[in-house]
């Protein structure tokens, strides 16, 4: 029904009460029970919503699979298409935060929903209404916290599988290598449904897929990662039959479609839940064994369990408490890479004993200390390649934020280029020597192109207006720096990292102030401005002015210099235009190598 439908037929509302969030599935209406497939519409009735004179928005997660939301007469968000048949319905997950129109006393909300392609069907999620800052700067931390941690894992993973295909002979480290990738896969497509924001394309069955098989392989591989550290306690014949019942779930999900294959969720989670106590009873046979370090993956495997189970309620509809997965196994990581660094620790020390016995003998000395070396080139290969994952994840975050300005190309990229070489040409003053070190170098090299990840909390249709913003606008776009500077600050108290993520909270929060103190959010003033700010805000104005913006045409090199020059004491710091006006060459070369 339409919001004129609804207003004209006052009586279908007085006792048709919903409770959200729900999904329609086993609700009685008439004397019938429903089931996943089907269409309804949804109407709430909001008196005095702008009571404190704010901007209101909305912010909703799922719902299955399609709907069209009006803001009375006004449509104000779809996604797919909500119709009366399985045809004439288009499928799709994308998470929306959006403004809310006021126009009145009273605003009608009104939601079209349809579902053909999900065993359930509604509005599954909770629909929150709030401020348009309150609600931006909380879908931009949780986002930037989901990110965080999904990184981390993959991170973890890609280095399990580096260490693996080194060595070639730990095949624990492949396992979890290979799990820790799922998990991280498997937090794109849920919830936020952040894999659909990065390829906006992909097809909505072919995202169903990957989120069940994701999950379906994920079981097995972890009992294989089991059985590969505690073989004596985990009989060979129960990983097969843990592989064979999974493989027959994965089987489904290949060669059926969605409105089938997800009828297999509640009996492959009851099948999780068996397959994690008896997990849990191998650990605990290992534990009484006093097999080494079994007390610490016990407990980091609890944690897992525990956050396993969450999830199981939460997709049921049992608690509304969001997927914490991500969360455990985060937790998890730790305690397994304790127990491989004991592995470890014991192949080195029986490196050492072979030394001790065979120290008489030069020839075995000499082979000895040529096994050390290559083991810690390895490891030392290991951690580049470690190292280098989680530069380029980082890049991969800060494009998060780029993505939904289509016109900024490689601005990361010159960003980058452009601070580190002010940075290092800075170092060389007396006054920051000390201060500029290659430790610092290096942090600014990754932090600075995470200055602009609070654009992720504002709204495409200010973000991407092609002509000039209304004083209003460019009030809710400054909030991108606080928005930005918070969610790192919530990131930095967690995992205590003073170095990177500090710097990269400074530029977030600082790089739109001004010498002068005519800046925003906080109006600061000369060195009261974070140094990496000052660099970053002189790196971030020449690539804005010599780049095509959907609001404005780029400018030449020498007239982007001139109105730098010009803002010399006002807009940037004095000493720093100095430094930039001798590497303005430079600054040019690294323009034309990364160009749009």
């Amino acid at each position: 029904m339409t919001p004129d439908e609804i207003i004209s037929t006052p009586e279908l509302t007085k006792n048709n009460f919903y409770n959200i969030p729900n999904t329609w599935n086993n609700q009685i209406i008439d004397g019938q029970t429903l089931k996943g497939k089907g269409y309804a519409t949804f109407a709430l009735e909001i008196q005095n919503p702008n009571s404190e004179n704010t901007l209101l928005a909305l912010e909703i997660h799922e719902i299955l699979t399609a709907y069209t939301l009006w803001a009375d007469n006004k449509i104000i968000s779809t996604r797919g298409v909500a119709g009366k048949t399985s045809t004439t319905s288009t499928p799709e997950f994308k998470p929306a935060t959006l403004p809310l129109p006021i126009f009145g006393n009273s605003i009608t909300l009104t939601l079209q929903v349809s579902n053909y392609h999900h065993r359930k069907g509604g509005p599954w999620t909770s629909i929150y209404l709030g401020s348009a800052s309150k609600i931006h700067t909380s879908a931009s931390n949780q986002l930037f916290l989901n990110i965080f941690l999904v990184g981390s894992i993959f991170m973890m993973g890609i280095y399990h599988l580096s260490m693996f295909l080194l060595g070639g002979k730990y095949k624990s480290s492949m396992f979890f290598g290979i799990f820790c990738c799922l998990i991280s896969l498997r937090s794109l497509v849920t919830n936020e449904r952040y894999l659909h924001i990065l390829i906006p394309g992909l097809n909505w069955e072919t995202l169903e897929k990957i989120e069940y098989l994701s999950f379906y392989f994920a079981v097995p591989i972890f009992a294989m990662f089991i059985i590969s550290i505690f073989p004596r306690e985990f009989p060979k014949k129960v990983l097969r039959l843990i592989q064979v019942i999974a493989l027959g779930f994965i089987l489904l999900v290949f060669v059926t479609p969605a409105i089938v294959f997800t009828h297999t969720v509640n009996a492959f989670q009851v099948y999780t839940i068996l397959a994690s106590c008896y997990l849990f009873y191998v650990l605990f046979r290992a534990f009484k064994m006093k097999r080494e370090g079994t007390n610490v993956i016990l407990a980091g495997f609890l944690i897992f369990f525990i956050t396993i189970l969450n999830d199981i309620l939460y997709v049921n509809g049992i608690i509304q408490t969001g997927s914490l997965i991500p969360l455990g196994m985060f937790v998890f990581i730790f305690s397994q890479a304790f127990l491989l660094s004991l592995i470890y620790s014991r192949t080195f020390k029986k490196i050492e004993n072979q030394k001790i016995q065979l120290g008489h003998t030069n020839i075995a000395f000499k082979e000895e200390i040529q096994m050390r070396q290559a083991l810690q080139s390895r490891l030392e290969r290991s951690h580049e390649k470690s190292k280098k994952s989680r530069i380029a994840l980082i890049l991969g975050l800060a494009k998060l934020a780029e993505y939904r300005d289509e016109d900024t190309g490689t601005h990361l990229k010159r960003i980058r280029e452009f601070s580190i070489l002010l940075a290092m040409n800075l170092s060389k003053i007396e006054k920051y020597r000390d201060y500029i070190t290659p430790d610092y170098i290096n942090d600014i090299h990754q932090s600075s192109i995470l200055h602009d990840i609070g654009k992720v909390g504002i709204k495409d249709a200010i973000l991407l207006k092609p002509g000039k913003l209304t004083d209003e606008e460019f009030e809710i776009i400054k909030a991108h720096t606080t928005i930005g500077g918070d969610a790192i600050a919530a990131i930095e108290t967690e995992v205590n990292d003073q170095s990177f993520l500090t710097l990269a909270k400074n530029i977030a929060y600082s790089h739109h102030e001004k010498w002068d103190g005519t800046g925003y959010p906080q109006g600061l003033k000369e060195e009261n401005i974070p140094l990496s700010a000052r660099i970053v805000a002189v790196a971030d104005v020449y690539d804005a002015l010599t780049s095509e913006r959907s609001y404005k045409k780029e400018f030449s090199h020498g007239k982007a210099i001139e109105i730098i020059t010009q803002g010399r004491g006002m807009h940037f710091d004095p000493l720093m235009i100095d430094i930039f006006l001798t590497l303005s060459d430079q600054f040019q070369e690294i323009k034309k190598k990364y160009v749009d």
